[in-house]
């Protein structure tokens, strides 16, 4: 539901994916038994346009298994019917 129709993700090197492509590889890895446990997000900017906002920020994950990941994002976002 925090997706929108529209929602599309980009990794880098591999092509975007669509939503549900995205959220049925994220259940996948959670049926796994997979778990983020800790997550801290720093923003770094956010810069808005018209009806586009672009965020960007640092995120650091660490996984029930005892892995971690610190990547930077970029998010882009559009107004629609005023939301």
């Amino acid at each position: 539901a925090l997706f929108h129709d529209s929602y599309t993700n980009w990794s880098g090197g591999a092509a975007p994916v669509e939503r549900a492509t995205y959220l049925a590889r994220v259940r996948t890895w959670y049926d796994a038994g997979n778990r983020a446990v800790s997550t801290a997000m720093r923003p770094v900017s956010i810069d808005i346009e018209g009806d586009l906002a672009i965020s960007r920020y640092v995120l650091r994950e660490e996984f029930n298994d005892g892995t971690a990941f610190v990547v930077r994002f970029t998010s882009v976002a559009r107004r629609t019917d005023g939301r």
